[in-house]
């Protein structure tokens, strides 16, 4: 399966509701997905500043996702945050 690293803070703030890890774990869970909780470091995800410098992610907490194959939608940070802003009930049907 595709997987995904999200940054656990910038997830939350789009889905517009905080989780413990537990929680979140539970969340990907009941929705069908498979979830990996680390720092940085340790899921491989780096990132660059505005002059092209490395910026540390040792102490950041990332979330890895499995995706399935045939959900690419869910394959970004925008995607999972509606799936899950859907889900939960916070997003209203725009019909």
């Amino acid at each position: 399966m595709p997987q995904v690293n999200i940054v656990r803070d910038e997830l939350f703030k789009a889905v517009g509701k905080t989780f413990t890890d537990e929680q979140f774990e539970d969340l990907c869970f009941e929705y069908g997905l498979e979830t990996e909780m680390g720092n940085g470091a340790e899921m491989n995800m780096t990132r660059l500043d505005a002059l092209g410098n490395n910026i540390d992610m040792s102490k950041t907490v990332v979330y890895k996702v499995e995706v399935p194959a045939n959900r690419y939608d869910l394959l970004c940070l925008e995607g999972l945050a509606l799936a899950f802003r859907y889900y939960l009930g916070l997003e209203k049907d725009a019909r």
